[in-house]
């Protein structure tokens, strides 16, 4: 939540991204929802947000018990937002990097068994198959896996299908065994200088991770829903409001 959301404030919406209201609630709201029992959260924040809206108000509301991290605003993507809270980061314990900007329907207690029973080093939540948002010409961090689900290849901005529909596409959730790693491996690719159009995505690192032999899970999730741009927001907001109308009908489709 650090950044700065140029294209939702070209498109003209007045509320910064993390609380723009999606069926009745903002984003970040949904997003927080995703993860049920959990408290331990860090919310990385653009510091002038801070001081111009009621993104902290709204944050202790939620989750009276996470920590806010302001940080200046910049174009350098979020591998570089999390380095700046690395100090709250327990070097041993699990770490999830979570964007804002989607959400999903999915059961969090089967993901946080699968990365158990698979004793991953790292985990991708990704998503294939029908998405509305597949359809238009954007393209998202993609992967290449084995036939048990293990990452061959992750790259961003690019499918590794022609129909983007028959490949995984990470949702955004990006899990990490222990926070050292995080640490690590958000250095090392800031070091090395790997980024696209000067932002460092958090998909990246885990190249750097697979060339360390660590083993990456691609934990598969069937309803994906996508808010990362003004017109995907727009998209799924016609279709949400279509539906309800619908159910308020009585008619079932």
């Amino acid at each position: 939540m650090s950044g700065t959301g140029q294209r939702f404030l070209k498109a003209g919406y007045k509320d910064i991204k993390p609380l723009i209201p999606v069926d009745g609630k903002p984003v970040i709201e949904h997003v927080i929802g995703m993860f049920p029992g959990e408290k331990d959260f860090i919310f990385i924040c653009n510091k002038e947000h801070i001081e111009t809206t009621n993104i902290t108000d709204v944050l202790q509301r939620i989750t009276p018990s996470g920590t806010i991290v302001p940080i200046a605003p910049h174009k350098l993507g979020p591998v570089h937002a999390v380095l700046q809270a690395a100090e709250l980061i327990c070097d041993d314990g699990p770490v999830l990097v979570n964007y804002c900007d989607f959400s999903a329907w999915w059961d969090y207690h089967d993901f946080k068994a699968a990365v158990a029973r698979n004793q991953c080093d790292g985990c991708v939540p990704a998503y294939t198959g029908f998405h509305p948002h597949l359809l238009a010409g954007g393209f998202y961090a993609g992967m290449n896996v084995d036939a048990q689900n293990n990452m061959i290849e992750i790259r961003e901005k690019y499918s590794f299908t022609e129909n983007k529909m028959d490949s995984f596409h990470s949702s955004g959730s990006y899990y990490f065994r222990k926070g050292a790693f995080v640490k690590k491996y958000f250095r090392m690719l800031m070091d090395k200088d790997i980024n696209i159009n000067g932002e460092y995505y958090v998909s990246m690192v885990y190249q750097l991770m697979k060339e360390d032999d660590l083993n990456i899970y691609v934990y598969n999730l069937e309803h994906f829903l996508q808010w990362g741009t003004p017109e995907d927001l727009e998209e799924y907001v016609y279709w949400s409001e279509y539906f309800r109308e619908k159910q308020r009908a009585g008619i079932l489709i």
